[in-house]
């Protein structure tokens, strides 16, 4: 298969994926309202490289650990670990 061809598949699937829409727009506007924030908050500012990564790493963090709990949670009551 062709790379172009590959990749035009993930960026489909990506685009019907709510969440990933969310994390693809919504992750960098709440970072900007961060630093906006921020700014006027205290006199001394913190890049925005810093504040972005802080934001992105701790609502991803977040969103994966709801994600794995949800799972699961799911598998548990289709009994899944019965077995063990």
């Amino acid at each position: 298969m062709k790379l172009p061809m590959l990749y035009s598949d993930e960026l489909q699937g990506f685009y019907k994926s709510k969440v990933m829409i969310i994390l693809w727009v919504g992750l960098p506007i709440i970072a900007i309202l961060f630093r906006f924030i921020q700014v006027s908050a205290t006199s001394s500012a913190i890049s925005f490289t810093v504040i972005s990564s802080l934001v992105v790493s701790s609502l991803a963090g977040t969103l994966a650990a709801v994600m794995l709990t949800v799972s699961i949670i799911n598998e548990k009551n289709r009994h899944v670990y019965e077995l063990f």
